[in-house]
């Protein structure tokens, strides 16, 4: 090997070393966890209820709400919070009325901890009439309380469950994150062995940068050329998506604020990656079949093809993210230093498509239904990524299964750069997780194509 591979491989060697003792060091770090307050209900009338953290200062940025909406049913209301938070305030609604608790347990995982309903009515008969509770009582299996202003509430106190969470999470972190570095092991050992392949690949990409701009430009061109109104159809249709999502979920459905966001601005921030992706990975798909006249000249390196349809479809997503700025911009959300991360986030969408894309190509010359899988995966994507709704709706227990999918990164990056305000940094775990899941993507698509290479020019 020449001084640039083995740069390279000793490279790839610090970099598997130092991700491998950070995932060992933070399986280990002392600390909790969010856990669940559940409360099963019955009232009167429809009611929001609401919970604070702690038993002092009710702040607004440390509470919770849930809606009770079907009267005379019970309803299991589910509130997260902190383990590390001893106390709480359950506030009753804004108006009199009869509450019905038949249980009330804590949550982490499959662990339950009940809280016994004489607690609770103890906790009721406390200040009673300062907290407008004017009488609670057990009749049965269930705690009555009877309410009689717009402020009536329950201080009470969370059971001593924060170092059993803390022992559970670090015993679940450790099997977890011991998974993350087997399969990152596994990688750089592949990537190891098959380091010159790989090279190679990025070789020949970096020293036709030029070529593929040239075509990337002239694909651009040419997909809507003999049309009357040209390029225009690039960007109405997308335009179009989100409107009508936009109506069917605001003012249908009447979905509210998500993430610091209104809706319109949340959904915008989900739908602009989204659309850049399936552009990216179908027309990469069919890039060897498009352009089969290059494909069958000997002379012409066809491992660029992938990456000029996803350059091709990174035009139009510029578009779509000066129109998404603008859209902000116009609602009083004005740029700040979160938003340098769209070039990163952007990034991460051209690794994640590309790296897909050298696999599907590798296969759809003798596969061809391979697009027709295709077309139903990116319909369901939009829906299991999640774009339209809100992952906080799930079960705490079950978020994870919808965050392995790399597009959550990437579409929740956008809202936390819009939203939320946090950098990529700051989730240091699912970054890395990310990565490893485009370095797998990439390695394997990339030994694919060099091994059905030969045979695309028979096959087209």
């Amino acid at each position: 090997m020449n001084k640039k591979k083995i740069v390279g491989v000793i490279f790839v060697l610090l970099f598997a070393v130092l991700i491998n003792i950070y995932l060992f060091w933070t399986a280990g770090r002392r600390n909790g966890d969010n856990v669940s307050l559940h409360i099963e209900i019955t009232a009167d009338q429809m009611n929001e209820y609401q919970l604070f953290y702690g038993l002092q200062d009710w702040n607004e940025s440390l509470s919770v709400k849930e809606v009770y909406q079907e009267t005379g049913k019970k309803q299991e209301i589910e509130f997260i919070m902190p383990c590390s938070i001893d106390g709480f305030r359950f506030d009753l609604g804004d108006t009199a009325g009869i509450h019905q608790i038949h249980r009330v347990f804590v949550a982490y995982k499959k662990k339950k901890w009940e809280i016994p309903l004489t607690q609770i009515e103890h906790w009721c008969k406390t200040k009673g009439s300062y907290q407008q509770i004017t009488d609670a009582a057990i009749e049965g299996d269930l705690l009555k309380i009877k309410t009689s202003g717009t402020d009536s509430y329950i201080l009470g106190v969370l059971p001593d469950i924060q170092d059993t969470v803390i022992q559970m999470r670090q015993k679940s972190m450790q099997i977890r994150y011991g998974l993350i570095a087997v399969f990152l092991d596994i990688l750089f050992i592949v990537l190891l062995f098959h380091y010159n392949r790989c090279y190679e690949l990025a070789k020949e990409v970096f020293l036709n940068r030029r070529l593929i701009y040239k075509l990337a430009k002239n694909d651009f061109k040419t997909r809507f050329a003999g049309s009357f109104f040209g390029m225009f159809w690039a960007f109405v249709q997308p335009v179009i998506t989100i409107l009508i999502y936009w109506f069917v979920f605001s003012v249908g459905f009447r979905s509210a604020a998500e993430a610091n966001l209104p809706f319109a601005l949340w959904l915008t921030a989900g739908m602009v990656p989204w659309f850049f992706f399936s552009e990216a990975w179908s027309g990469a798909t069919n890039s060897l079949i498009e352009y089969s006249y290059l494909v069958k000249k000997v002379v012409f390196k066809i491992s660029v093809l992938p990456i000029v349809k996803v350059m091709s479809a990174i035009f139009v997503s510029l578009f779509f993210h000066a129109f998404m700025c603008i859209m902000f911009i116009g609602s009083g959300y004005f740029p700040d230093q979160y938003w340098l991360q769209l070039v990163y986030y952007l990034f991460c969408n051209f690794a994640l498509a590309l790296s897909l894309s050298y696999l599907t190509c590798s296969i759809i010359p003798f596969f061809k239904d391979l697009s027709q899988i295709m077309n139903i995966i990116l319909q369901m994507g939009i829906w299991i990524t999640p774009i339209l709704w809100n992952i906080n709706i799930l079960p705490q227990t079950w978020r994870w299964v919808m965050k392995i999918n790399p597009m959550y990164y990437i579409v929740q990056g956008y809202r936390n750069v819009f939203g939320e305000k946090v950098w990529f940094w700051q989730d240091i775990t699912w970054t890395i997780y990310f990565w490893a899941v485009v370095g797998a993507l990439f390695v394997a698509g990339n030994l694919l194509f060099k091994k059905m290479r030969p045979h695309f020019a028979d096959v087209i």
